[in-house]
């Protein structure tokens, strides 16, 4: 029997096929990918776990020497930067034709203080520090002290005592009044009487960690300590030490790895001075 279809029917078959759902991708389990409208092959077997992704990496380095072999294994264009923080080099910074990569690949050598320096650098903040405590600390860092010989300043400083005196004076005035007029005398003596207290004491430290020489020893800075004694109305005893030429030393020893870098990578390598 012959059968027809109404007007609805008909417009409920065209609405169906107006929505017809077909899977637009089918991925083989070799990998392999095929894309509709004919399920073309766009992608090859294993091509995905070929594939190598940029580089992402972020190295850290002890020593100028090994960042600078780093940089000569890997670097061929790299930006190469500098500031108070340490050495910066971006490895991939521009591609063969000059157009800018991902520059997600660093390599840096951090200006990491020393352990001595950074406890001198302490004490010498010009703060008055008492008898005792800096009599120890002279002692616990003895093999940093280069002048006056240590043995003899530890014996100098052991021996200083305060004394505080007051005196008073009166005076009677024409017209019946009296003025009084007070002077106090602070001084420093030893124990075998008054003593020279020197102004200045000379270091010999290490500024920076994995700063070495050739031999593989680390390479010392002579500082100048600026020593001052204050007594006060306790009588107590305290000493305030200061390094003037800290900065200028820090800029000749920045200076000095970075010369050392630009030889160790190449001569012609551009370091820029980043901003602090």
């Amino acid at each position: 029997m012959e059968q027809h279809t109404t007007p609805a029917e008909d417009q409920t078959h065209e609405a169906a096929s107006e929505h017809l759902i077909v899977t637009p991708t089918f991925e083989a389990g070799d990998g392999a990918l095929y894309v509709h409208k004919d399920l073309v092959k766009v992608r090859e077997p294993w091509a995905e776990a070929e594939h190598i992704g940029p580089i992402d990496e972020a190295e850290r380095f002890g020593d100028v020497e090994s960042w600078a072999g780093y940089l000569g294994r890997f670097g061929k264009r790299p930006l190469v930067t500098w500031n108070a923080e340490g050495l910066h080099a971006v490895l991939d910074y521009h591609s063969d034709d000059g157009s800018p990569n991902r520059c997600d690949w660093w390599a840096d050598y951090p200006f990491v203080p020393s352990l001595e320096w950074e406890a001198w650098m302490q004490l010498a903040s010009g703060a008055a520090v008492g008898h005792r405590k800096a009599v120890e600390f002279l002692e616990d860092h003895s093999p940093d002290i280069l002048e006056p010989i240590a043995t003899d300043l530890m014996g100098l400083l052991r021996s200083l005592r305060a004394n505080v005196t007051a005196n008073a004076q009166t005076e009677l005035r024409p017209d019946g009044t009296t003025n009084v007029s007070f002077a106090e005398n602070k001084t420093v003596s030893g124990g075998a009487g008054h003593v020279a207290l020197p102004s200045e004491i000379t270091i010999g430290i290490p500024v920076l960690k994995g700063h070495i020489d050739e031999a593989g020893a680390a390479v010392n800075y002579r500082l100048t300590v600026r020593l001052r004694a204050s007594v006060d109305d306790g009588a107590h005893l305290s000493l305030r030490f200061s390094i003037p030429l800290a900065e200028r030393v820090l800029e000749d020893v920045y200076a000095e790895r970075i010369a050392k870098a630009r030889e160790l990578v190449s001569p012609d390598i551009a370091i820029w001075r980043a901003a602090d």
